[in-house]
This record gives C-alpha cells, structure tokens and sequence, in this order.
C-alpha cells in the first residue's frame, strides 16, 4: 500500500496548547484556515510516496543514520509572515538559525535522498495557518504577540498524511528517539 510520507518534529501536548492560547486572539479576527494544534510540527523533510517494504527501509535507514544524534533544544519566538513579508501565505511560529536542527535536516535528506543538497542554514518554523489572499492586510500586528517557546527534539517521527472527509490529517508511522 503507498502512503505519502514526511519526517517531522512532533510538539508534546502542552506545548501545543501553549501556542494555541497565545494566537487565540488572531484565530477569533483573521479568517484563515487554522492548523489544528494537535498537529502542529516542524517539518524535516517530504519522504515522498512510499510503499511499506520501501517505509520499513526508509525507517531503519533513518534508525541507524540518527543513532548516535543526541537531543537539542529549538527556541521559537515570534510570528510572521510565511514564507516572507513580500509573498505572506501563512502564518509561522519562528525561531534563530540552529546548527543541531541543520545537521539533524541534512542527516535526514541525505538519508532518503542520495541526489540532495547540504543546506547551511534552515530557521525553524512551525505553519500556524494558511492564509487567504482576501484575509491578508497589513494592519495585522504580529510583533504584539510575545512568544517565548523551547522545544526538547529527543526524536523524529515518521508520519503519513492522508485526507479525511475535508480535513488533512496525519498519523505517526514510526518515532526515532536520539541519544539521551
């Protein structure tokens, strides 16, 4: 069976409704289509569509490429305009450049991709909301929202995306866990 597939940085529950209360005022004013917070995560890289013996090599790939990757802390502290102010598509938690995530990114698209190219610099960001063209304005303060979040990356998780009736979801297929 194919799944559509990506790694990703899972957020534990309280962080998750952490973002949430902060943002509730721009969820209740701007018409957007809102990322639950349950599904709130930091993208790592688009496996692709694999089928399951093709998963089970992707993963155990993964396993031994990311054995000896200890935990790091990530730091998000402001929203913005994704993915620029010139072209605002969305809205993203940000956070500072992080030498432990750009190594973490480059072991992980290195190993499902043997033509990719080592990156030297990937912010982190979490999407917060897809915004329509018709809801942009640029009266709409971000900087009055004062985030301050740490994240803990002690693993991966490798997830499918499916759609359910209107909705996209997703479901954790496989979680790496690094060196304590």
């Amino acid at each position: 069976m194919q799944k559509k597939v990506r790694a990703i940085i899972s957020l534990d529950k309280a962080t998750q409704s952490h973002i949430a209360s902060k943002i509730r005022n721009l969820t209740d004013t701007i018409d957007a289509m809102w990322v639950k917070p349950e599904n709130f995560c930091l993208q790592l890289a688009t496996i692709g569509v694999v089928g399951d013996e093709n998963l089970f090599e992707v993963c155990e790939a993964l396993k031994e490429s990311l054995r000896e990757m200890e935990v790091f802390d990530l730091k998000f502290d402001a929203i913005v305009w994704g993915p620029n102010n010139e072209n605002p598509k969305m809205f993203w938690l940000k956070g500072p450049q992080n030498e432990d995530l750009i190594e973490l990114r480059n072991f992980v698209e290195e190993t499902i991709n043997e033509d990719t190219q080592e990156i030297k610099s990937f912010s982190p960001h979490i999407t917060l909301a897809k915004v329509p063209r018709k809801s942009f304005s640029k009266e709409i303060d971000l900087e009055k929202i004062q985030m301050n979040v740490v994240i803990s990356v002690d693993s991966i998780d490798i997830v499918e995306d499916f759609q359910e009736k209107k909705n996209r979801s997703s479901r954790v297929l496989e979680n790496i866990p690094f060196l304590s």
